[in-house]
């Protein structure tokens, strides 16, 4: 048997293995995942927090940041009390509630306060102003109970009573922008049990319109991003496929409607993405970091949503293998000024 079919063997069955992972992981109704994500997501959510907070003094004050026993998937930053200090959310995926660090100022924080979501196994935070009162309220995810959970801020640190809105199936990362633009804040989920994009249309009020559903190409849409990718002033969404090896990019009409999805080759099971100006030509381009393949994609973004992939020149692939490493977390952290890689001691 010739090596090219004994390769093309052996991607097709690491894509089925990692297609299968990640359904299970997104389907999150198996007491072992609470398991495996507590062991899993605490070490990686030190590790982060370390890197954002790198430089900033008193980092001794934040021992015990991340609670390891809450698995605490993702993040957000925020002034919530309208101090004019920047404050700290962190989503506890285990505990079923949102960890809220008030900022002192100068790198420091206060203990954290616990916020209940009312929903089950919230996999992500994130802030926006849904009622126009200028104070920052809260939006989650729900794996398990499968909705949105909305919490209205007060301003002054402390929120009403979480209210719920329905998505797609296992929902799963969400985003906040307008994409109506009508200087509302709206929402965008990413549904990993139902292989969509939902768009909540914001009423200004704090509630929100019935939820719009756009099909992602790929299997389990993962890591969402939102971005003008054209530069007509229309926000577009980009989505990761961690069940493939693509990412889907839905262009913005500006009226809160979107195009089909346009599928893009990256890595295998790419398990999150990030967007910035890479080679500084004023398009915003694209970053994933692919789990299944132990790389990092880069498209360029050639000014109207359309994107073009990049490869490393050899003399940087052998350098890498002796100085870099990638894991999935590694594009989360690339800026958005255009330094593409972190380097690991």
């Amino acid at each position: 048997m010739s090596r090219r079919f004994v390769c093309a063997g052996l991607r097709r069955r690491r894509l089925r293995c990692c297609t299968v992972a990640a359904v299970a992981l997104a389907a999150a109704l198996i007491p072992a995942a609470a398991a495996d994500a507590r062991r899993v997501s605490a070490p990686f959510a030190e590790r982060t927090v370390a890197k954002l907070l790198a430089g900033i003094p008193h980092l001794t004050d934040l021992a015990g940041f991340a609670d390891t026993r809450l698995a605490p998937p993702s993040s957000d930053a925020a002034d919530v009390n309208g101090d004019g200090i920047v404050d700290l959310l962190a989503v506890n995926l285990a505990a079923n509630n949102i960890s809220l660090f008030i900022g002192r100022g100068q790198g420091r924080f206060a203990k954290p306060r616990r916020i209940v979501v009312r929903g089950i196994a919230p996999a992500s935070v994130h802030t926006g102003d849904f009622n126009g009162d200028k104070a920052v309220d809260i939006v989650t995810a729900n794996f398990v109970t499968q909705d949105l959970s909305v919490l209205l801020g007060n301003g002054d640190g402390s929120f009403r009573r979480a209210s719920h809105l329905h998505a797609g199936v296992v929902p799963g990362y969400a985003e906040v922008g307008d994409f109506n633009d009508d200087q509302r804040a709206d929402i965008a989920v990413a549904n990993l049990g139902s292989a969509s994009v939902s768009v909540l249309l914001g009423l200004g009020n704090g509630r929100f319109q019935r939820a719009a559903h756009y099909r992602a190409n790929g299997l389990v849409p993962g890591c969402l991003r939102i971005a003008d990718l054209t530069g007509s002033g229309h926000l577009d969404l980009v989505v990761t496929d961690v069940g493939s090896a693509a990412i889907s990019v839905l262009r913005g009409n500006g009226d809160g409607t979107f195009q089909a999805g346009r599928a893009y080759p990256v890595g295998l099971a790419p398990q999150c993405l990030n967007l910035g100006d890479i080679n500084r030509d004023g398009a915003i381009d694209v970053v994933t970091a692919n789990a299944g393949s132990s790389t990092v994609s880069i498209l360029l973004n050639n000014g109207d949503a359309t994107f073009r992939a990049v490869k490393p020149r050899r003399s940087w692939q052998r350098r890498s293998r002796r100085r870099w490493a990638t894991s999935p977390a590694a594009a989360c952290w690339i800026s958005p000024k255009g330094a593409a890689g972190s380097r690991v001691r």
